[in-house]
């Protein structure tokens, strides 16, 4: 690779193009024909004393721009998101030895989008998000399990309404980051960041 190869043209030996939501929608359906579990991401957010938290959830689709996931409003997360609402998300694909890392402003969705995918999931799934409880302490197994088939118990035949405390939210990227990893990790780092005027600015990274 000559060193003085536009960026552009580097770019696209990595399967990215100018438009970060392209490239990240082209690399993730590669991942989904080769990893394990490449919906996997881990989510970090602060709260206003900036204390980081991390954990991994699942990623639920790119829509107008913003990347979505679904958790309890409860949760330590969301009391985070509701005092700080910026997180920074970032998968990692071993086997196409690339990771996404993305920065943004994360704002929760409208309660029409949370029914609609609450609705549609796996019935057991529904019952797991009715009684969830999400970060509170438990005596035991038991009182989850025992929650757990009230619940079956008590919606049998019936359809299992969103419950107040289950939302989503999106995260609206203002910087994303592609990176391969290379030999003698000599890794490719691209920066899109997100400039006022809409555009996206692109610079290589060291590793």
């Amino acid at each position: 690779m000559s060193l003085t190869m536009p960026i552009l043209e580097e770019l696209q030996l990595y399967s990215i193009n100018k438009c970060p939501f392209e490239s990240f929608e082209k690399w993730f359906e590669e991942a989904l024909t080769k990893e394990e579990n490449p919906s996997a991401f881990s989510l970090a957010t602060a709260t206003n004393n900036a204390v980081p938290s991390v954990r991994f959830l699942l990623f639920k689709g790119l829509q107008n721009y913003k990347f979505n996931f679904f958790t309890n409003k409860t949760s330590p997360k969301s009391q985070d998101l509701s005092k700080n609402p910026y997180a920074a998300m970032a998968f990692y694909w071993h086997k196409t030895g690339r990771q996404v890392r993305i920065s943004g402003k994360v704002e929760e969705m409208n309660r029409e989008m949370v029914e609609d995918y609450c609705s549609k999931r796996p019935r057991l799934s529904q019952v797991a998000t009715y009684v969830s409880k999400q970060g509170q302490k438990l005596k035991s197994k038991n009182e989850l399990i025992e929650s757990f088939n009230q619940c079956l118990e008590s919606f049998e035949g019936k359809n299992i309404p969103t419950p107040n405390h289950w939302t989503g939210y999106s995260v609206i990227p203002h910087e994303i980051e592609f990176f391969i990893y290379g030999e003698h990790r000599l890794n490719d780092r691209f920066l899109f960041e997100k400039k006022e005027s809409e555009s996206w600015e692109i610079s290589r990274l060291a590793p």
